[in-house]
């Protein structure tokens, strides 16, 4: 293996490393300030959370590094079309976690901006 080569592996676990730790991190920060999330105009359930939707976010793009990762060495033509599909339904639900913290960060905004009026 050449340099070039061990150096762009070490970031990419490097990153992979970096994203789990940010997306426990999160998890574990929203699931400590779910008690009062009635407070801040949140509904106090897990799935409506923004930072435990973040979190789990930065989980599945890490999954998705060590998917392209394994990609990138796999050496059957099979399994190479199998680690696409699983890529691809990664990447949609990724995209789909996106959605629902931005929703969810509006929505939070919206009832404080109510709560504030009355």
């Amino acid at each position: 293996m050449s340099g070039l080569v061990v150096a762009g592996f070490m970031v990419l676990v490097i990153a992979i490393a970096v994203l789990l730790a940010i997306g426990i991190f999160s998890i574990r920060s929203g699931l400590k300030a779910l008690p009062g999330a009635a407070s801040l105009g949140l509904e106090p359930v897990w799935h409506k959370q923004p930072k435990i939707l973040l979190g789990i976010n930065n989980i599945a793009f890490a999954v998705l590094l060590i998917l392209v990762g394994i990609l990138s060495i796999a050496p059957n033509p099979t399994i190479k079309t199998t680690l696409f599909v699983i890529i691809i339904i990664t990447f949609i639900v990724s995209i789909f976690l996106v959605i629902s913290s931005i929703l969810v960060s509006l929505q939070a905004a919206k009832n404080l901006r109510a709560k504030k009026n009355n």
